[in-house]
């Protein structure tokens, strides 16, 4: 009876049926992961290292990194697909860190009542990082999403020819 209601305790502690801390973390905590969750409207970037590319005049950035495509506003289908990768504790690597060199290909702003969270995602290490404005705010491996958000990514930027060749 003690070890069973013990049990209890520690669900109802943990939050079951809810997203635990570990992804919410991943997005910078409880008020961004609800942006993340349940937003208004999901915009879609292409996005470079800063540096790369010669501009007339300052070119627009999103987490720091500059935007050479897009806004795309996706779909309600695209847009749940989405959020429910990002929701699945299993793609995160939360045991080991990767000594890559973040380089982003693609964005995604998230934004609900005048509050906004940018997810930047890299496929040449398969690590996302979530920034607030230009403050990185949280990020991890996502290893065993690759072939899920890679679909995403190539059906929003079809006529991108490096997200295309990308395995």
């Amino acid at each position: 009876m003690r070890r069973s209601l013990g049990f209890v305790v520690a669900l109802a502690l943990a939050g079951c049926g809810g997203v635990g801390s570990p992804v919410k973390d991943v997005y910078g905590g409880e008020s961004n992961w609800a942006v993340v969750e349940a937003p208004e409207k999901v915009t879609a970037f292409r996005v470079i290292r800063p540096g790369i590319l010669k501009y007339v005049q300052a070119p627009e950035t999103i987490g720091g990194f500059e935007i050479t495509d897009g806004p795309f506003d996706l779909d309600a289908a695209a847009s749940a697909d989405l959020r429910a990768i990002l929701a699945d504790e299993s793609i995160y690597d939360f045991e080991r860190a990767k000594g890559c060199d973040f380089d982003p290909g693609v964005a995604f702003r998230f934004a609900k009542a005048g509050a906004a969270l940018d997810v930047l995602l890299c496929f040449s290490c398969d690590d996302l990082a979530s920034y607030e404005g230009t403050k990185r705010v949280g990020g991890e491996d996502f290893d065993r999403a690759r072939p899920r958000l890679l679909a995403i990514v190539k059906r929003l930027f079809p006529t991108d020819e490096k997200l295309q060749a990308l395995k």
